[in-house]
């Protein structure tokens, strides 16, 4: 009795279980929305501006729809359609309350919900926590229903409001060795990086508003922020904030980084973050990812700890030359070599048969004298590093810059003689003009010479007596031979 008791009793729990889940299952699929989430705004709508000129602009408002389906074979009373309340958003929907007629009827068995949502000015268009996403999540949409008087399941959709995001990663340039700047975008790779690398990282960052109302919108103080997934390269981390005004743009320097010498091979990531509100408090911006991809040589003796740029004191008739040697290539080596050699302080000098196995590093010290014809100006100095004895890996230059104290000025010999007359000493000529009872000498005056001038005849006082008589003479003459001309011609009576 009890045996066929249990059998019964485990029948009838197991039919009850197949109706429930029956039950469950028409009820859980009695409406339908045909959208997995409902999204008011897009990826290019404004948002309202309180201080705008214009009454439209102030408000904006925007809308989207969604479509209700009956699934069931019988009639589908919507009972309410809920959503969030809050006034800053002022929801409402097109229809809350209807009927839908059966799924295996020729009725209207489906219809379209509109739903309108305020934009407002606040809104966010980036989350650090989910940097892909652009849209905020303000509530969910429900749809209540009842079919045959038994309440079926609610749907239960995400709402999510958009607007445009004007606070953009323009480019992001990136300088190696101070080297020309190369643009890189989202997911990018900076390649063929080295141990020992200098890298500089430029954001140029974009404030889209225009700079006409209602959309003359500031960002003041924003931020971008470098942070690194790696040990290895996080002393790339670091943050900087700035201000753009609306159309405008705006570069962001971050401080020069160096990769370890000891850095492993292989493949880094670096997240540049830029975030920041408008004026109107909307929290923008963007998240690009960028790959360091590091390359070791198996050979490769870097040198490092040297001032590229120099300048000798005055006094000095010598200067020390400091620098480090480092194996930065996968190798270990037996036979490396430094050279140091300058044609502007002639001089050479190399070290051979340096032993350094991998991430070694040794530091040497060169004593450069100055020659004694050495001229002021800028100098050069080169230093090279060989692994295998002769092949070479590095060069770097180093300018030293020689002041004017430390050339030697040359003896000049004395060839003048010591009773040279200093030339504003110089004779002064003064002439003379005798008076007029002087008959005789000129006088020209010097220093320590007087010299007499003879007069000649042409300035003497007989001279001058003897022309004045000589033209009374001729002009009588001239007169006499007129009369006599006269004569001779006069006619006869």
């Amino acid at each position: 009795m009890n045996k066929f008791g249990g059998v019964f009793n485990m029948k009838k729990l197991f039919m009850i279980s197949i109706f429930l889940l029956i039950v469950l299952a028409f009820s859980s699929v009695a409406a339908t929305i045909d959208k997995s989430e409902i999204i008011v705004g897009t990826d290019s709508t404004r948002r309202s501006n309180s201080n705008a000129d214009e009454e439209d602009d102030q408000i904006i408002y925007k809308s989207n729809t969604f479509r209700i389906t009956n699934t069931l074979n019988q009639p589908l009373d919507i009972t309410d359609i809920t959503f969030p309340q809050d006034s800053k958003y002022n929801i409402s929907v097109s229809d809350s309350i209807f009927q839908l007629a059966a799924a295996n009827s020729t009725g209207t068995k489906s219809r379209t919900i509109t739903i309108r949502s305020i934009i407002p000015e606040d809104l966010p268009s980036f989350f650090e926590n989910d940097p892909g996403r652009r849209k905020e999540q303000i509530g969910n949409v429900i749809v209540k229903s009842s079919a045959g008087g038994i309440d079926q399941s609610d749907v239960n959709i995400p709402l999510y409001l958009q607007a445009e995001n004007f606070l953009e990663i323009n480019k992001v340039y990136i300088k190696v060795n101070s080297g020309s700047k190369k643009s890189y975008e989202d997911d990018d790779a900076v390649e063929e990086l080295k141990p020992g690398d200098k890298i500089q990282i430029i954001v140029k960052v974009d404030n889209k508003y225009n700079d006409r109302d209602p959309e003359d919108l500031d960002f003041d103080d924003f931020e971008v922020e470098i942070t690194a997934d790696d040990d290895e390269v996080d002393n790339a981390e670091d943050e900087e904030e700035e201000d753009v005004s609306p159309d405008d743009f705006t570069e962001v320097e971050f401080a020069e980084f160096e990769l370890e010498d000891d850095i492993d091979e292989g493949k880094y990531d670096i997240v540049i973050v830029l975030r920041g509100e408008d004026d109107n408090g909307a929290f923008q911006g963007e998240q690009i990812e960028l790959t360091l991809e590091v390359e070791k040589e198996n050979d490769e003796i870097a040198i490092r700890n040297f001032d590229e740029e120099m300048e000798l004191s005055c006094g000095v008739r010598s200067f020390e030359l400091d620098f480090t040697l480092k194996n930065i290539g996968s190798d270990d080596q037996k036979r490396v070599e430094v050279k140091v050699s300058s044609s502007d302080f002639e001089y050479e000098r190399r070290e051979k048969n340096i032993e350094m196995d991998e991430a070694d590093e040794e530091d040497f010290s060169f004593t450069i004298p100055l020659q004694p014809d050495i001229t002021a100006g800028f100098k050069t100095i080169t230093i090279r590093s060989y692994y295998d004895r002769t092949d070479e890996s590095h060069a770097e230059f180093i300018t030293v810059k020689v002041p004017d104290c430390l050339v030697e000025e040359p003896d000049e010999p004395d060839d003048e003689p010591d009773d040279e007359p200093d030339d504003k000493d110089e004779d002064e000529i003064v002439i003379i003009q005798p008076d007029d009872e002087i008959t005789g000498n000129v006088i020209i005056a010097g220093e320590d010479i007087v010299e007499s001038v003879e007069p000649t005849f042409m300035g003497s006082s007989a001279y001058l007596v003897i022309l004045i008589l000589a033209v009374v003479i001729t002009l009588a003459c001239i007169v006499t031979l007129v009369i006599v001309l006269i004569k001779v011609n006069k006619p006869k009576v």
